[in-house]
């Protein structure tokens, strides 16, 4: 990645990583359209549907699924139930600062100082 600050010295910075959160997930049992919050997706017989944090759908194909999710028991790969995100080679935490969102007075945390706010304004590094 280019562009970013480097963080690592900056004594207001944090070093987090994302907080595994447990997915549901259906196996499709036919073809179908799935409404997602970018439109309608198609997927085939067999392919994963997630069921996101705010209960938005969408579906993956089961390859890319059965690569990049693990299940947690008592589910087994391949049955509806619960899955997370499969662990990385590469560490997946990162460098960043707190910043608040000017519009929506909330704390929200990027990698970049200058990047757009849960509202599209501009945020602003807070100490």
């Amino acid at each position: 990645m280019t562009g970013l600050p480097d963080l690592t010295a900056d004594p207001r910075a944090l070093h987090v990583c994302k907080r595994p959160v447990p997915v549901p997930v259906a196996f499709a049992l036919a073809d179908g359209v799935c409404e997602t919050l970018e439109g309608p997706v198609h997927y085939q017989k067999g392919d994963a549907l997630l069921t996101g944090v705010q209960g938005e759908r969408y579906p993956v194909r089961r390859d890319l699924f059965m690569a990049a999710y693990v299940p947690v028991p008592p589910a087994a790969m391949g049955q509806d139930g619960l899955y997370l995100k499969a662990p990385q080679s590469r560490s997946p935490s990162v460098w960043t600062r707190r910043l608040r969102c000017r519009w929506a007075g909330r704390t929200i945390r990027c990698r970049d100082a200058q990047a757009t706010g849960c509202c599209g304004t501009q945020t602003e590094a807070i100490a």
